[in-house]
Order: C-alpha cells, then structure tokens, then sequence
C-alpha cells in the first residue's frame, strides 16, 4: 500500500463513520458495521507504522470538520454506538502510545473529548475505555503548559465522581478514578497539592475503609485503584525522617524549617507526624486485610499484593517489616 493510499484510506474511514452517524436510524446494524470500520481503521495502520504513515493517520483523525473527535462528540450520548466507541478508545490508546510526542498538539482538544465522553456517556464500558488513552495523554504531556492548565477540569471531574456520585458509579469506574488521580499526582504534583490533604487522603481512607473493614461485597477494582493510587500520593506529598526508632511523616509543604522552629511550628509540626503516622498505620492495616481478602482470585490477589508491595517501598515504618514478611507469606501462596 502506498502512502497516497493509505491517507486517502484512512480518511474514507473517518468518513464512513460520519456517514453511518448521519443514518444512525436507518441502518439495522449499525454498531457491526461502524466497528468493523475501526477495525479496518486499525488494521490499516498497524501494518504500516512509519512516521509517514502516523502523519497520514495523525491528520485523518483530528484534522478537518470531520475527524475521529468530532464523531465522538456527536456520538456519546448514542447508545447504539457503544460498540464502535469502545473499539475507537482502545485504537486511540494504541495510536497515542504510538505517536508519541506527536500527539502533543491535539492532546487538550481530545482530553475534552475524553472527559465529554465520561460526563455524557452512560455505559460503563465506554466510560472506563477513556482512562488508558487518558493515561497516555498525562504521561507525555507532564511537562506540557496547556496541559498543566487543564488538570483542575481532570481533579474535579473524578472527585465529584467518587464523592458525590460515588453511589450512582460501577466499581470499575470508582476505581479507575481513583487510580487516575494517583497519575494526576504523579506527573502533575504542584497542581494536585491543594487536592492532597485531607480530600485525597480522606477518599481513599473511605474507600479502603468501605472495602475493608465494613461487611460489604469485597470489590477488588476499587482497593486495587485506591491503593495503586496511595503510592503516587505518598511519594508526592508525604516524606520520611528516620531518628533513632521515630519515624516521623509530614507534608512537604507544612515542613517548618527546624533550625528556626517556633514552639507553635513545634506544635504543628508534631500534630501533623501524629496524624500522618496514623493514616499510614491504617494504610498498612488495610493493605494486609486486602491480601487475606478469601474471595479474590489468585490473579487478583497477585496483582493486588505487587500494588500493596509497592507502597510499602515508598515508606519506612515500624510496621513494614511485619506487614512485608506478611505480604511475602500472602505472595508464595498464589
């Protein structure tokens, strides 16, 4: 195929789709028919990933008056698309991934997109099909100033999510929400700071508590993103000081400057070691109850111990060693 082809192609697909939006009512089988064009989409482009190649398929899909964005605009609130809209986010994931920086121009304009589609869409599947691709986009744009600019939208969206709506939301969409802030304070920590203490910190206790500790149904995508999440928040925002047996926990930002530490800075500075001390002994409470969780699979329970491995890496506490030596135990049984 040459590279004429291959944009003329890509851009009869996007094409095909507008016209199988515009006669949504008209065609039985619409859904087939629009994910089989996604598929050939896909098909088209993997078999000739070059940079040409990516360019050709870079402009099909977000330049013109009608691209790949402008048909999920117009089709998220279309329930007999739900199909064709999965297969378009898992295609963007894998296309981002593969453009790389490329994508940096668009990466606002397909961000509002994204968030569109979770606000209006009402399938679970359509919604949770935005993260990976969401994922991608935070990743490359870390350093990104537009990007920057818009992470209080992302912050606010997702913790309305989990707090307010959190009753309304699946358990795949609460903790794939959950993780996603993680990712927010991982390559945007400057901007998430005033989210960190004590909203962030105050969802995931509840959230692990409600899991946990409460005779609930056990709902490991929730525990797994909480606590996947809890290790971006804690290399991000909490650091440790090791004196003789103390292992004292704080903020960054609430840091006083000890050599010049006033006795009501001495004061404030022991209640938030107290209270950070604390959470993390609660942390590690529930991480050890989550392993020992009886109805998870093996799978599930590898994956959940490698999360809960993870956090115990980003701190030093008295209760590491015994909660690791459980966790190791925990691992050797699956």
């Amino acid at each position: 195929m040459t590279d004429s082809s291959s944009a003329s192609n890509f851009d009869n697909y996007i094409v095909e789709l507008h016209e199988n939006l515009d006669r949504l009512r008209d065609i039985s089988d619409v859904d087939e028919q629009s994910s089989t064009i996604i598929a050939d989409l896909a098909q088209a482009y993997s078999e000739h990933p070059s940079p040409m190649q990516t360019a050709m398929c870079l402009s099909a899909l977000f330049c013109g008056q009608k691209n790949i964005l402008t048909f999920l605009r117009r089709s998220c609130s279309k329930t007999e698309l739900k199909k064709t809209k999965v297969e378009i986010l898992q295609f963007l994931k894998f296309f981002v991934e593969s453009a790389g920086v490329k994508i940096l121009p668009h990466a606002v304009e397909l961000k509002t997109v994204l968030l569109t589609i979770f606000n209006v869409d009402n399938a679970s599947d359509v919604r949770a099909s935005i993260f990976p691709v969401l994922s991608q986009l935070m990743e490359l744009s870390a350093g990104s100033s537009d990007m920057q600019n818009e992470v209080d939208k992302m912050a606010t969206t997702f913790l309305d999510q989990i707090g307010l709506q959190s009753s309304k939301a699946a358990a795949t969409i609460k903790g794939l929400c959950l993780a996603f802030l993680g990712l927010l304070c991982k390559f945007f920590p400057e901007h998430m700071r005033k989210y960190s203490d004590p909203l962030l910190l105050g969802q995931y206790l509840k959230y692990l508590h409600e899991q946990l500790v409460k005779d609930a149904k056990f709902e490991m995508l929730i525990a797994a993103g909480t606590i996947e999440s809890l290790v971006n928040y804690l290399v991000n925002f909490i650091s440790s000081l090791t004196s003789d047996k103390v292992f004292l926990f704080f903020v960054h930002s609430q840091a006083p400057i000890l050599r010049s530490r006033t006795k009501e800075d001495e004061k404030h500075y022991n209640e938030q070691r107290i209270r950070n001390e604390l959470d993390l002994k609660r942390i590690y409470i529930y991480a050890a109850r989550a392993i020992q969780t009886q109805d998870q699979t093996n799978l599930n329970r590898y994956a959940l111990v490698k999360v809960t491995q993870s956090v115990i890496r980003c701190c030093s506490h008295p209760l590491k060693s015994t909660i690791q030596q459980q966790l190791e135990n925990d691992e050797a049984d699956t």
